[in-house]
């Protein structure tokens, strides 16, 4: 009998626990997985604990395996995000709904197997190298479209370069380059619009607009009908209302 109490104590202690710190007891049991892979640090085993492609901060590459990420551990994983995980107690993660569960305050984000499907941090390291990134990327393109704050995407459109870049927190700038110009050639098209992340899922939406010719353009990043990774949907619409769909696939 003074089992069947105790049993029933622990019971409501972890129902208690889990509506206070947000974890189901499957997930909790996922997170503790987690950080007992990490106070490992073996590299190995972290790798098949995340979700692939691992998106970086553009214009670095994604890491697209287990073996790509063992190799570029050290880019990705220093010293601080790695005891941020493996030091890291129940009560620092958090479920938020159908997004998965987070560490501190997004932080990385896992899904309910415990694959980690995005971290929300640049090492010194891939800092560095981003910043090398962006120099090299700005030698590459013609002079008339050189300035910017960073690189966005660039997207591959029936044969046409499509390349989005964010001028500054505001505006972001499309340049067009038709079918068989390179990019350090003077672009066919230059336009300014903004971004605009829509709905709960965060969905990016571009839109720009030619003021000579009125000519809406409507760029759907990452867009779920297209089977393609990356897919894009593009939407132009001329003075008289009428759409033109293309399709694409982005680096991003």
């Amino acid at each position: 009998m003074k089992h069947i109490a105790l049993l029933f104590v622990l019971f409501i202690g972890m129902n208690s626990w889990a509506q206070e710190n947000n974890l189901s007891p499957a997930v909790a049991d996922k997170v503790n997985e987690l950080i007992a892979v990490f106070q490992n640090n073996d590299k190995e085993e972290i790798a098949n604990h995340i979700g692939y492609p691992l998106n970086r901060s553009y214009p670095i590459p994604e890491v697209n395996t287990a073996k790509e990420l063992v190799v570029r551990f050290d880019q990705i994983f220093d010293k601080e995000l790695i005891n941020a995980i493996a030091k890291s107690t129940l009560d620092d993660w958090s479920t938020v709904g159908w997004r998965g569960t987070m560490l501190k305050d997004g932080l990385l984000w896992m899904d309910d197997n415990g694959i980690i499907y995005r971290i929300n941090r640049d090492t010194p390291m891939e800092k560095k190298w981003r910043k090398s990134l962006i120099q090299q990327d700005r030698t590459r393109l013609h002079k008339s479209v050189q300035k910017y704050k960073e690189p966005y995407a660039v997207i591959e459109v029936e044969g046409e370069t499509w390349r989005i870049d964010n001028i500054n927190d505001e505006v972001m700038r499309l340049v067009i380059w038709k079918k068989g110009v390179k990019m350090n050639e003077h672009p066919t098209l230059v336009l300014e619009g903004c971004l605009d992340l829509q709905g709960s899922m965060g969905t990016r939406v571009l839109e720009f607009k030619n003021k000579k010719t009125t000519e809406e353009i409507t760029i759907l990043l990452d867009a779920q009908e297209i089977e393609a990774l990356h897919g894009v949907s593009i939407t132009i619409t001329d003075k008289k209302g009428k759409d033109i769909s293309k399709q694409g696939v982005a680096d991003n």
